[in-house]
């Protein structure tokens, strides 16, 4: 098995965005992705925050990942086909 790991983009400053807000958002593990979307579990200080799934959309444009919504749960609802939301981690639920 392979584990891949996402660091999460960084602004002009050089700070990710979860940074900004002080939650301090490590990487994301867990990624599974199927038919260009993807999602992946945030690694935070658990006495900050409790972990989240994030959503991905692969852009062929830009040929990058670009995330689109993060939650505990349910995530996927309105955004993932129906067929795919059963075999991403954190979409069920929606």
């Amino acid at each position: 098995m392979t584990t891949v790991v996402i660091r999460p983009p960084r602004d002009a400053s050089g700070r990710t965005v979860v940074a900004r807000r002080g939650l301090g958002l490590a990487c994301l593990v867990g990624l599974a992705c199927l038919r260009g979307y993807a999602t992946g579990t945030t690694i935070v200080p658990p006495e900050r925050v409790d972990p989240a799934f994030v959503l991905f959309r692969y852009d062929r444009d830009s040929a990058t990942w670009r995330a689109l919504v993060a939650g505990t749960d349910a995530i996927c609802t309105d955004l993932v086909p129906a067929d795919v939301i059963p075999r991403l981690p954190g979409c069920l639920g929606s």
